[in-house]
């Protein structure tokens, strides 16, 4: 049995559509706790890969990286663009002497969406002595301490990795969703990350913790559930439809992966999970999977609804 994750599509008693995923939770260890799907077949973490990317780097002491929590935070962030994100990716700039000409990641340039992470490796960059303008180089300086740092994490999980381009030209581990799970569960519990990285994660996950609104904005997704577990779950979702996440208190890694590799369609199964599994107290989930499950037209007026369907697998004896 491999359960089932998906949101059906109704107009009516019409079932119009259905978008499918696959998750599991997991313990440090790789222990399943539950799951539904293919979870061993390998994904790009993308950018669900840059809190394990900063931890990596951050490990690394040649590079000696010294930064305020806010700008930790940030660099691991779906940056929205709201003050105090902005005021954290100004303070890696400025700190920096980096301007918006040094920022290789579209249009936006420093308003992007990854741009604490950019302004980080910004900043490894000028560590490196390595050209600024190279900081995106997949072979690059920087990319290549990147693809180093990573393999060191993972070496406890497996001897050979995948690396993809990412979609800011940079390495992207490949893992199995259950590897990828565990990884985050590493958050909670570094018993299987090598000894350097211990360090790197307390430092992390104090800034995460601390500094919640330099991670996410109140009104944002990742902003609502931290807020609603009172800094319990931390979670991080990918272009991709890839959405992971830990809890602290109960040392489980989760993630979710949309079929239809849509980052909406993630989340709103990640919702569906977490509300599955009681992890928001007070019903709070449910109330924010309820926000997405109405389906309206170009007039705003509802003509259907979603409906989650979560059938989960569970070892025996759980």
């Amino acid at each position: 049995m491999q359960g089932a994750l998906a949101l059906r599509y109704f107009r009516g008693d019409i079932l119009e559509a259905q978008c499918s995923g696959k998750a599991v939770v997991t313990t440090a260890t790789g222990e399943k706790i539950t799951w539904c799907g293919d979870v061993k077949a390998p994904l790009p973490l993308l950018a669900c890969g840059h809190p394990l990317q900063v931890i990596s780097l951050l490990a690394d002491n040649s590079l000696e990286l010294q930064l305020s929590e806010d700008t930790l935070a940030v660099a691991t962030a779906w940056s929205y663009g709201e003050d105090e994100q902005w005021a954290a990716i100004k303070e890696m700039n400025t700190r920096g002497g980096f301007g918006n000409q040094h920022f290789q990641c579209g249009p936006r340039g420093a308003r992007h969406h990854c741009a604490g992470f950019h302004s980080f490796l910004l900043t490894v960059a000028k560590k490196l002595r390595s050209p600024l303008s190279e900081y995106r180089a997949e072979k690059g300086v920087v990319g290549k301490k990147l693809s180093d740092g990573q393999l060191r994490l993972v070496r406890k999980l497996r001897t050979e990795v995948t690396f993809v381009t990412d979609e800011c030209g940079l390495p992207s581990l490949c893992l199995p969703l259950h590897e990828i799970a565990a990884l985050y569960a590493s958050l909670a519990d570094t018993v299987s990350l090598p000894a350097a990285h211990k360090e790197s994660v307390g430092r992390l996950v104090a800034a995460l913790r601390t500094r919640p609104s330099a991670y996410a904005p109140a009104s944002s997704f990742e902003g609502e559930l931290f807020r609603a577990t009172e800094g319990d779950l931390v979670v991080r979702a990918a272009e991709n439809g890839l959405c992971c996440a830990v809890s602290f208190s109960r040392g489980w890694g989760l993630a979710v992966k949309a079929d239809d590799g849509n980052i909406t369609t993630g989340r709103t199964l990640f919702l569906a999970l977490i509300e599955n599994l009681g992890l928001v107290p007070g019903g709070r989930a449910a109330t924010l999977l309820e926000s997405r499950l109405a389906i309206r037209n170009g007039r705003g007026d509802w003509c259907g609804q979603i409906k989650p369907l979560v059938e989960l697998h569970r070892p025996k004896g759980r």
